[in-house]
């Protein structure tokens, strides 16, 4: 097995650093959703890691470029990167939405989806951090079978909380800012999903 010096482990590093945030702001979700009044900061603090996952996407394509050895198929290290950055963006739009729509009355139903993409985050960063060691092939799997099921309960919660809606009795444009919110939520998880499959491939070419 190649040994890679400094410069090539600096592509774990970053992917590491970027399921940090991801982890991170999922979890600041949660409690937004739980007061949004009281953690209006929240949503700025989403915003703000979100930039600070662009500028790791906008890092590792440098690095790529300069890079004569990289540690995984380049064009693995692209999706892998471009695929933590959207997990955080559907996140980042999601509570955007809920401040821009001024939706100050949260649909509980809408917490049981955060909390399935907290878990689904939590699996990416487990599943990421792996990657440092391909050998570990049945440990990998068993976090992308975890993502795979939060995915599961994210859209079995998504499914409940548009009936729920729909039934609500609210001002139908409400409901179709609401819908909006949720999507970006479901949406989120959807991601980590896409992140676990890119993992997996990496793993089974790598192994």
């Amino acid at each position: 097995m190649l040994k890679f010096g400094r410069t090539q482990t600096a592509f774990y590093d970053a992917f590491e650093r970027a399921t940090a945030l991801i982890v991170q702001s999922a979890e600041l979700l949660v409690q937004y959703l739980d007061n949004p009044p009281a953690h209006g900061q929240h949503v700025d603090e989403i915003r703000r890691l979100e930039h600070e996952v662009d500028g790791i996407v906008h890092d590792t394509m440098a690095r790529l470029h300069q890079s004569f050895l990289t540690p995984l198929d380049r064009g693995d290290i692209r999706r892998l990167v471009n695929s933590l950055d959207s997990v955080l963006d559907s996140i980042n739009a999601a509570v955007g939405r809920i401040r821009l729509y001024e939706l100050a009355t949260i649909l509980p139903e809408a917490r049981p989806m955060a909390a399935a993409t907290v878990n689904a985050a939590k699996g990416v960063q487990a599943a990421v951090a792996e990657l440092r060691h391909l050998r570990q092939r049945d440990v990998v799997m068993q976090h992308c079978i975890h993502i795979n099921q939060c995915e599961d309960e994210g859209d079995a919660a998504y499914r409940k909380a548009l009936v729920a809606l729909f039934a609500s009795g609210l001002d139908p444009l409400v409901v179709m800012k609401w819908k909006e919110v949720l999507e970006y939520i479901e949406d989120a998880t959807d991601r980590c999903e896409a992140v676990a499959d890119i993992v997996e491939g990496i793993v089974m070419e790598n192994a």
